[in-house]
């Protein structure tokens, strides 16, 4: 067990979000950090593995620095679902208050038809937020991990503002956890749709 490990017994947790983990399973690890690869590393690698270049740089925006998300990943179906989540972004920024009214709408689309499809959905929620921060700080290029959408998340990005947007990943990280509970995911979209277009934060 984790509490008393026999002799020369090396146990190996790992976890993509450790803050998520017990703290007192936590204070008996020593935590080594495998961070992401960079998109444009990412997809030097598929290219290496003789993907074209296209297919390359998609799979490695996708992926969020996972070299084995990009090579599993149903690449048109997840293009067509960042192009949906980017829409909404727009939509929600663009005007607010006339868009709060397609909010419902809008989060039936992200919440899909089970936790998966969710999950998936939320994940590229977030990793568009964090490039729209990063684009309305200045950043471009192999910073980001849509770098293809400069031009469209930069005013996402001015709109919201740096430190909205942590609030709002904040609080996506944490309903991605409170899933477990079994929380409503229609409800759980709805919450996040809201608070992007000016609602209070789940």
């Amino acid at each position: 067990t984790l509490e008393e490990p026999p002799d020369r017994c090396v146990l190996l947790r790992v976890a993509a979000r450790p803050q998520r983990l017990l703290s007192t399973g936590r204070s008996r690890c020593f935590a080594v950090s495998f961070g992401p690869l960079r998109p444009a590393e990412l997809a030097r690698l598929l290219r290496a593995r003789g993907l074209p270049e296209e297919e390359a740089v998609a799979r490695a925006a996708l992926a969020a620095g996972r070299p084995g998300k990009a090579l599993g990943l149903d690449l048109e179906d997840l293009l067509a679902r960042r192009k949906a989540v980017l829409e909404t972004l727009e939509a929600l920024t663009a005007s607010p208050p006339a868009a709060a009214a397609s909010v419902p709408a809008l989060a039936a689309e992200i919440a899909g038809r089970d936790e998966v499809t969710l999950l998936a959905g939320l994940d590229l929620l977030e990793a568009l937020l964090r490039d729209a921060a990063m684009c309305a700080a200045g950043a471009q290029g192999f910073a980001l991990a849509h770098s293809d959408l400069v031009e469209r998340l930069d005013p996402i990005g001015r709109t919201l503002t740096a430190d909205r947007i942590a609030l709002l990943v904040s609080a996506l990280e944490n309903l991605c956890y409170d899933l477990r509970l079994n929380l409503n995911r229609l409800l759980v979209a709805e919450s996040l749709l809201a608070a992007i277009a000016g609602g209070p934060l789940p």
